[in-house]
Order: C-alpha cells, then structure tokens, then sequence
C-alpha cells in the first residue's frame, strides 16, 4: 500500500484484517492454498480426515469459543472463493435452545475480538426444524476490509446433529449491496442466552482466576495479595503518580496515531519513527500499544516496507506486554493466549493490574486497552458501561481509535 486514505488508514489500524487468514488469498489456486496450509503453524492436521483431498484435511490449534474448528473449502474455476470452519462439537435437538446458543453466541463474541468489529444486522435465532440435513443457516454477518464474515448453524448431512460453523466470502465495496443478511431479531433475546459455562457446568478453563473487578470489594481474590494499601481493600495498589508515567512515550503514541490519517507518505514514515522510538521506550501499556501500531504498519506497509514476519514479532511483542488486540491473535480466551505466549498466571494477573492503574493515571493507550478488555470480557469482566467509561476518557484526550470504539458502540 503506497498511498493510504483515511478510510483505508481508519480500517486497518483499527485491528480489521485482510479478509482470508493463514497467508490465504481469494482467488489462489487450489496447490498454492494447499501449500499454504501445511506451512500454517496455526492450523494441524486433521486426524480424523482421509484421503487426498485439503477439504476437511486442518483444524485449528487454537481454540475458539471452547472448541477447535475443521477448515472447509469453496473454489471456483479452481480458485479459493470461500472458507468455511465447522465447529467440532456436535449438539443434538434435545441441546439446540440451550447449549448450541450458548456455544453460537461465544463464537460470535470471539469474532467480534478477534476482529474488532460488530455484527451488520440483528437476525432471529433459526429454530431446529427450519434446518435441515445438509443445510447451512447463516445469521450473524460481518464486514472485515475484503470479506464478508458470517456466523451460523449447520445442520450435519450424515447424522442430523447441529455444529456452529462460520464462513469466509471474498465481496467487493463499489456499488455492492449485501445480500443474504437476515433481520428482524431482537437485541433482548440474544442478550438473555447463557454463557458457556453456565449450560456446560464449572469451567475448565479457570477464567476465574484471570478476572478482575475495578470496583471495591469486587473479585479481589483474583489479584495476588499486596497488603492493605488504602484501608479498605486488599490486594490493590494506588494508581501512580502523574510523573511516574511515562509522558514521552504516551505522547509519541498520539502523535504517530494523528499522523496515520495524513495521505502524505512523509507523515506515515514519520508516524512509523513515532511508534518505533515509543516501543523501545519501556514495557507499559503505551509501549505496548507502540509495538502493536509497528505491526500494523508492517502488514499494511504504512510508512514502511511490508513484512509479515516483524508484523508478527510485533504483534508477539505487544501481547507479551499485554495489549488486546494482540493477545487476541493467540488465543480468543485471556488465559488461551497468556499460556500460548507462556506468560505465568501471576504475570497474566499483573499485567492488567499494571494496565488498571495507568489508565486511572490517565494513560490514554492503557485507558483504550481497558475498554477493548471490558467491552468483550476479555481477562476482566464483560461490563459495557466500564467500556465506554474508558473509551471516553481516552477520547477526551484526543485518541482517535477510542472515538471510533463509541461510535461502534452507539451503532
């Protein structure tokens, strides 16, 4: 990319990804995408999968919303068109109202983190019998830079049983208009679907011990004693003082973040430096989110050459100091991703503490960081108006992708 609007500029440092993943493109041949998938560290081989053909041959490493997921795939004219992953679990009519729910809306709130977007439409819930063998249900859709995201149901030719599945299909902005989108769903009944843990039974991947709670008398067990230090609660610390943050390198991060929206390719190369001197700076939340930015520029070649491989040591970088849409990358569950990065519960527990009390200092990348956690749950306890707190705090101080976070919140 040699020139970046601020659309494109917008899109692309706001965490969307280009649409097909494992160094996948639409339109690559069959033997190149082949190629590619063996050489994806994310993916393993399917053991259950026979024969010759890459259809159903990879499943994930990772696991999303508790359960790993088999690739499948669409070609035309012997061209990848569409990617499709179906959920290992398989759920009966008897598991349809509850426990598919839970699983289908888990996986949505991972797409939602993974990809930092929110859902195009609100459709209704499809029930069991207007599937049927053989048929896919898609209903949640949405829009990633060249793809259109869909999240649904399908219901298995062979035995009938239900699996959650999402798909992958390259679209085209000029002109287009998104067909296939169902509406007419309520907010309130998909608000009101269990969790995961609660149709399942306990947990087993202890999240517990990853939450936190930024109120008083909240879920303190979670944080590593530290002694009584206010009086009144134990285990947390007073937030630093003002000049025990780091200024330099908060105000290199804003600087290079306002600089990203200039056409002009000197200000992007300059916004590069910004983010490069501000990651070398320290380890705290702006440092972080430096390391982040550094990525982003190296996928997209903004202000720099292309390269994923410093993209991905970045992005390794920036989850190892505990920024979200990083850490994303390795797991769509907090403890998922700080184990992958062998980061210990201790330090995992540290690293948002850290990031609490620079944000209540106000460090405006720590302050973003905590409302990418809250709003998704992530680490911390899903709670939407904490979300927006921290959102607002940042944008007031001029954050540009805290304001693109409230207005995604207010669609």
């Amino acid at each position: 990319m040699r020139t970046t609007s601020i659309i494109t500029a917008l899109l692309l440092l706001a965490g969307v990804l280009q649409a097909a993943p494992y160094g996948l493109d639409f339109g690559m041949k069959q033997t190149a995408v082949a190629k590619k998938l063996k050489n994806s560290g994310e993916l393993e081989r399917n053991p259950a999968h026979k024969g010759k053909k890459i259809d159903g041959a990879f499943i994930t490493k990772e696991q999303i919303a508790k359960q790993p997921f088999t690739l499948h795939f669409t070609f035309k004219k012997k061209t990848l068109d569409t990617i499709k992953w179906v959920g290992e679990r398989a759920f009966g009519d008897d598991e349809y109202d509850e426990k598919l729910k839970a699983y289908y809306v888990a996986t949505t709130q991972a797409m939602e983190s993974k990809h930092n977007v929110r859902p195009q439409n609100t459709p209704p819930w499809k029930k069991a019998s207007e599937i049927k063998k053989g048929q896919e249900a898609p209903m949640h859709s949405y829009m990633l830079k060249d793809g259109m995201l869909t999240v649904g149901v399908e219901r298995s030719a062979d035995d009938g049983k239900f699996h959650v599945i999402y798909t992958l299909q390259k679209v085209t902005h000029g002109g287009m208009g998104i067909a296939g989108i169902t509406t007419g769903g309520s907010l309130d009944d998909w608000k009101n679907i269990k969790t995961i843990d609660t149709v399942d039974g306990a947990s087993d991947e202890g999240d517990d011990e990853f939450i936190f709670d930024d109120e008083d008398g909240g879920d303190d067990t979670a944080i590593a004693d530290t002694g009584d230090t206010d009086g009144k609660t134990p285990g947390k610390k007073p937030a630093p003082a003002e000049d025990e943050r780091d200024t330099i390198t908060e105000a290199l991060v804003a600087k290079g973040i306002g600089l990203c929206f200039e056409k002009d390719r000197n200000s992007q190369k300059t916004a590069f430096d910004n983010f490069q001197q501000a990651a070398e700076r320290g380890n705290g939340p702006s440092s972080a989110r430096a390391y982040f930015l550094l990525a982003q520029c190296y996928e997209t070649g903004l202000g720099t050459r292309k390269s994923n491989d410093d993209a991905r040591k970045m992005n390794e970088k920036a989850a190892q100091l505990g920024f979200a849409p990083s850490l994303v990358k390795y797991g769509s569950e907090y403890r998922t991703a700080t184990s992958a990065l062998r980061i210990s519960a201790d330090d995992s527990r540290k690293l948002i503490e850290t990031c609490r009390n620079e944000a209540a200092a106000g460090s405006a990348s720590a302050q973003f960081n905590m409302g990418i956690l809250h709003r998704y749950g992530y680490g911390v306890r899903k709670d939407l108006d904490k979300a927006r707190a921290y959102f607002e705090q940042a944008a007031a101080q001029g954050d540009k992708f805290a304001s693109i976070e409230l207005k995604k919140m207010d669609e």
